[in-house]
């Protein structure tokens, strides 16, 4: 009795194509551009605090605010870099037909 209705609940749970789709359109119209937009002001910060460290070399106080905005810089490429890994783990493990797609990079 049981083997009747298994394989129409599990058909009927297999069909995720709408939410893949939808996850997918979320990913490359709004994450992606996210991710790259804060990839680009990490590395900004990143070589503005490389740029203040060289000038300030003289001045222990500018080679602190320099050395501060490097790490900074550092942390938000870190992020940025896992926010993409993040979206190409969820990509795959919903078994997005093409999971190359879901890179940001």
């Amino acid at each position: 009795m049981y083997d009747l209705w298994f394989p129409r609940i599990a058909s009927a749970a297999a069909d995720l194509s709408p939410l893949r789709n939808f996850i997918l359109k979320v990913e490359v119209v709004i994450l992606n551009p996210v991710i790259k937009l804060g990839f680009a002001i990490a590395l900004v910060v990143f070589l503005y605090g490389v740029f203040e460290f060289i000038k300030g070399a003289d001045s222990s106080d500018a080679r602190k605010k320099g050395g501060w905005h490097i790490l900074w810089g550092i942390i938000g490429l870190f992020i940025m870099l896992s926010a993409g890994g993040i979206m190409r783990l969820i990509c795959g493990s919903w078994g997005m037909p093409n999971p190359q797609s879901c890179n940001p990079f």
